[in-house]
């Protein structure tokens, strides 16, 4: 129901009390679930308690502000929804507002109040009639269709509630919502456009037994625990698990600054930053991410900035140093040993796991500007080119000098020293007096501190030498409000800084020693106020020092002469590594985000007394340190750069730590890929990486991309792949990884297309979201509904912004010419949230009712639950276990009996099949939601997180999920598939369940102590649980797979399981059994294009080379 629509009202009474989205009202007569106005806004609300005089309405708004005394207007009628063409790709709120819309009309923020028609009113549909004049028509009988998407005819239908008739008028061609279609001999109008109660479910002839299940192309779903088109699953997730950062997180802009996320937030977000609690806002510019398709770190502008909170962490470290503070759910890049880059939950990732992390950071910087008027402007000018225009300005002013001085902020006798030339003037003066009067600030060479100071230069970049100068005073310097000191007790280095100060600002040095170290002295207020204001510390350099802006912003040659100063000044090197020491944490985030922009790969420590070390080894990266370091200049060089350059220039052994994670299998099929003498002309000796299980390097894995890359192997083009990003990522070992329980706020921002970004205290790339839809996307539904029911504000964005990009399988087409999306975030009222499901039910009924099969997926009915929950303790109903309301099993069931193949009352068929997530806190499955829900569904999908830990995706436990269509699907499966498929399935389930129970023997004895056929049947068990039930959602080919390579993938491991257990009654040992050729490749059969020639020749090669044996 909208209010965008004529909607009279019928009565008015006064609000009486205001409770968060609860509402009382007197005098107003008004039914249950009524829909009311609420306060002089109008915001929608609904009748839920009448006492009485009192009337209780929960309301779909904010309620802040609305005061008792303001009025409430009765409808009469209840929550309905629009229902028309153009549902489809469509994006509704709780209450069915079309948020497209609305944003065209407001913005991203709603105001209160708003409204819009569910559908739109003014277009026009070409409608195709089904009916004639003189035809009977009956409630629910098809009157014509229109095509409402590429992929969607919409059918017209007779309203349920019609009483029917003979056809009188029938329109064709271009029609609105609004325009009569049909007219039938009762006078009754039959428009495209209808409304129905949502509340109440919309009528069939009779609930039939599902006996079509519904594919999701997902092995462990399809083949173990189905579900039927009609069905009900509820699946669990962790509950609070967002994909976010800790605050302090830094995050690399495009233009090579990095910002603490939760400073990146307040600057996007504005005044939205302020509100409590979660937050999104949409917000642009410009960072650096990882594009995985182009196999590079490029820039890309976020869309929005999130802050929302978490009650759990997991820290990740890696062999480099990086230390990374993320959500369980958040997403991290990890290089499988297939060369697959997969998208891993920090909470699945494992030690032994090869992240990928930037190796280079390409930003176009530019010289940044020293603006002594901004930088400062206590100094004063002493160049007549200065000084001589401000005078002429202010004699040539209108204004008088009185009003010129207060306008500048000077008493009028120093206004007139200045102007007189009895003084030189300070530049902020010169600054105002040239605003004030708009003149052009005269360009500042030279400036003096005070009447009788020493005129010094000031540089009008921050080129090369100044980089360099701010390099050595960070690194071994000190910034007084008078003086900037070097210390160092190598002569060169101090000559060094010595000329730098001249070359720069034109002043002497003098020599002292300070704390029994040599020390170069800088004696001026202007330097030191300079290097102050570009960021050089004054007081506990040590540790608040930071790479100053103008240095992260600069190019790759301002980046190398600061390295090169700090190198110099705190630098060492030693036995082939570079170490730079600091006390500051940010110094050293900075340093290594330095690194990363000159492709240079270090390693980060903490020594003992809290300081951090970054180390540089291996002789190819100490050649990139170098070729960066050195000047250029033969007449200029450094012993400590040079020892560098002569290390990596003479050492000839193996000291490259850049390597890349290549498994054992995959390591095969590269070298299957071209013979032996190919590999050994180019240098590469295959079995180091086939049999002693070492790593290729960076070099050798690019000389094996050259020798396989014309062979056309299948794996050939993943070689290339990783071969080509090596020049901007590096794979990152991770050493430790720990979870930690902390109420914590956190921070996100999302990156369209890639979903990533550069940050972290080392820089990583983080992953900001991103589910994968598998369901919605390969289910054999006609229609898919998806209800975002409480989820958090960053992960329905990435829904609603996912969801348009995918593309149906099917078709080819947008996968949203299918589907409409129904977002409630968390942080909207929570009486929206429970509305929402059922808006999302009502419009599956609707396209049920043309014949269609639809898919509804409500994420999560936990949080519909908390609604319930939270306005059954404001209206003070005795509460239930746990605080929710007595009713909640009761409404549980009503929504899920909603589901269902039903035969419609037009003679058709349809399905309604609904997917609820379970949200429980803790993963506690025994919290009243999850049981209640256990009780209704036949069908649940129980997540594992230790599948996850151990990289098993899905992650759904085998021996915790079930489903009871599973017999009454068998006939399909029998018809459809093969006659066989329900006892191969029933043979796989049995191999598990045997498994389970032979790992508790094997954790007390051992497996060696097993006797031979349960060691076989572990091996059969491991090859489905591998083979089979593992799924990489992220590979072209085995992201769905068919029912009919379902059944046979399985049925080929069962073939080896056949064929095995003869070998070994033949006496054939299990150990010679499983370390045949053929076996390994049951592992591959889910990857290969040409599955059914493949599988035919496995299974052939298996029998031969097994009966070999005896």
């Amino acid at each position: 129901m909208s209010q965008a629509i004529d909607t009279e009202t019928e009565d008015e009474g006064v609000i009486e009390s205001v409770s968060g989205p609860v509402v009382t009202a007197v005098d107003l007569d008004a039914r249950m679930n009524d829909v009311v106005y609420v306060g002089d806004e109008g915001l929608m609300g609904e009748v839920i308690e009448i006492e009485g005089n009192v009337t209780t309405v929960q309301v779909y708004e904010e309620t802040s502000d609305v005061a008792p005394g303001e009025p409430v207007a009765n409808t009469g009628e209840p929550l309905t929804v629009d229902l028309g063409p153009g549902m489809m790709d469509s994006i509704y709120d709780g209450v069915q507002r079309p948020l497209d819309d609305l944003e065209e009309q407001m913005g991203a923020y709603l105001d209160r109040g708003v409204d819009a028609p569910g559908i739109d009113l003014e277009r026009t549909w070409e409608f195709t009639p089904a009916v004639s004049a003189g035809e009977e028509v009956a409630p629910g009988d098809v009157v014509g269709t229109v095509p409402e998407t590429e992929s969607i005819d919409h059918k017209v239908l007779v309203p349920p509630d019609s009483e029917g008739g003979e056809v009188e008028r029938v329109e064709s061609g271009n029609v609105t919502v609004e325009e009569t279609v049909v007219e039938l001999d009762s006078g009754e109008e039959i428009r495209m456009r209808q409304e129905w109660p949502v509340r109440q479910p919309r009528p069939t002839v009779e609930k039939e037994t599902p006996t079509t299940p519904l594919v999701s192309g997902q092995r462990v779903l399809d083949g173990l625990f189905p579900i039927a088109k009609g069905g009900t699953a509820a699946i669990p997730g962790p509950f609070g698990s967002g994909k976010c950062v800790t605050p302090e997180t830094p995050v690399m802009l495009a233009d090579g600054e990095t910002v603490p996320i939760e400073a990146l937030f307040e600057r996007l977000a504005g005044e939205a930053a302020e509100e409590a609690g979660e937050t999104l806002v949409e917000a642009e510019t410009e960072i650096l991410t990882f594009d995985e398709d182009a196999g590079e770190i490029r820039p890309a502008a976020t869309s929005h900035v999130y802050r929302g909170s978490t009650d759990r962490l997991v820290r990740v470290r890696t062999a480099s140093g990086r230390e990374l503070e993320v959500t369980p759910a958040h997403k991290l890049f990890r290089m499988g040993g297939d060369l697959r880059i997969e998208e891993t939950p920090a909470g699945g990732i494992q030690p032994g796991d090869s992240l990928v992390m930037p190796r280079r950071l390409d930003v176009d910087g530019e010289l940044a500007g020293v603006d002594p008027y901004e930088l400062l402007p206590g100094a004063r000018a002493v160049e007549p080119g200065v000084v001589e225009p401000v005078r002429e300005a202010i004699e040539a002013a209108d204004a008088r000098k009185t009003e010129l001085a207060a306008d500048v902020g000077v008493s009028y006798d120093v206004f007139m020293n200045y102007a007189l030339g009895r003084t030189h003037p300070t530049l902020a003066f010169v600054r105002d007096v040239c605003d004030r009067l708009d003149v052009e600030r005269p360009r500042v060479g030279r400036v003096k501190p005070g009447s009788n100071g020493k005129p010094i230069s000031v540089p009008g970049r921050v080129d090369g030498a100044f980089a360099e100068f701010l390099g050595l005073v960070l690194s071994d310097g000190t910034c007084t409000p008078k003086a900037v000191r070097f210390h160092n007790n190598d002569d060169d280095l101090r000559a060094r800084f010595r000329h730098l100060a001249e070359q720069l600002f034109g002043v002497e040095t003098t020599e002292t020693v300070h704390n029994t170290v040599e020390t170069t002295l800088v004696h001026s207020t202007v330097v030191s106020s300079l290097l102050a204001a570009l960021g050089v510390p004054e007081t506990e350099k040590s540790i608040s020092a930071a790479v100053p802006d103008a240095v992260s912003r600069a190019t790759d040659e301002m980046v190398a002469a600061f390295l090169r100063g700090y190198y110099l000044g705190d630098g060492s090197f030693s036995g082939g590594t570079v170490e730079i020491s600091t006390s500051s944490d940010e110094m050293a985030s900075g340093l290594t985000y330095l690194l990363s922009r000159l492709g240079v790969r270090y390693r980060v420590g903490r020594r003992e007394n809290g300081a951090t070390r970054v180390s540089i080894t291996g002789a190819d990266e100490l050649a990139t340190l170098y070729d960066a370091l050195d000047p250029g200049d033969p007449e200029d060089p450094h012993e400590k750069i040079d020892a560098i350059g002569s290390y990596a220039r003479e050492t000839t052994g193996n000291t490259n730590v850049d390597t890349v994670p290549v498994g054992t299998d995959t390591m095969l099929e590269i070298a299957e890929a071209a013979s032996y003498a190919e590999f050994a002309d180019a240098g590469v000796e295959t079995t180091n990486y086939t049999g002693l299980g070492q790593q290729p390097s960076r070099e050798a894995f690019d000389t094996i991309e050259g020798v396989i890359s014309d062979g056309g192997s299948p794996v050939a083009e993943r070689v290339s792949a990783v071969a080509g990003m090596l020049e901007d990522v590096v794979f990152d070992p991770v050493v430790d990884v720990e979870t930690i329980e902390q109420e914590q706020t956190v921070y996100d921002v999302t990156v369209p297309g890639t979903r990533n970004f550069v940050g972290g205290d080392v820089p990583a790339v983080l992953h900001n979201t991103v589910a994968q839809h598998q369901l919605a996307k390969w289910a054999d539904a006609d229609i898919v509904v998806y209800v975002g029911c409480g989820e958090r504000g960053n992960e329905m964005t990435e829904v609603i912004e996912d969801f348009p990009e995918l593309e149906d399988p099917k078709t080819g087409k947008p996968l949203m010419s299918r589907t409409c999306l129904i977002a409630n975030t968390s942080n909207m009222p929570v009486a929206a949230r429970e509305s929402c499901v059922y808006t999302g039910i009502t419009i599956a009924e609707y396209y049920r009712d043309m014949g269609y099969d639809v898919a509804l997926m409500a994420d999560s009915t936990s949080r519909w639950a908390e609604a319930m929950r939270e306005i059954s303790s404001r209206l003070e109903e005795m509460p239930g276990e746990e605080g929710y309301p007595a009713y909640l099993a009761a409404r549980l069931s009503e929504f899920y009996e909603r589901a269902g193949k039903f035969q419609n009352v037009n003679g058709t068929e349809g399905s309604i099949s609904v997917i609820g997530a379970v949200s429980p806190p803790g993963g506690d499955f025994s919290e009243p939601v999850t049981q209640n829900t256990l009780r209704i569904v036949k069908c649940f999908w129980a997540l594992d997180a230790d599948l996850a830990e151990r990289r098993h995706f899905p992650s759904i436990n085998w021996n915790e999920s079930y489903s009871l269509y599973t017999e009454q699907l068998d006939s399909w499966w029998r018809e459809n598939v093969d006659e066989e498929y329900p006892a191969v399935r029933q043979w796989g389930v049995d191999v598990l369940d045997e498994e389970s129970e032979l790992q508790e023997i094997v954790q007390l004895v051992g497996k060696d102590a097993l006797p031979a056929d349960q060691q076989l049947t572990l091996e059969v068990a491991r090859y489905i649980r591998e083979g089979w039930l593992q799924q990489n959602a992220f590979h072209d080919v085995d992201t769905y797979c068919d029912p009919e390579k379902t059944y046979r993938m399985l049925a080929a491991i069962r073939h080896f399981n056949d064929e095995a257990f003869d070998a070994l009654e033949a006496g054939v040992p299990v150990e010679e059994i499983v370390d045949i050729d053929a076996v390994a490749r049951l592992n591959r059969m889910n990857t290969q294009a040409d599955w059914e020639s493949y599988i035919e020749e496995l299974e052939a090669d298996v029998t031969d080379q097994l009966r070999e044996l005896y």
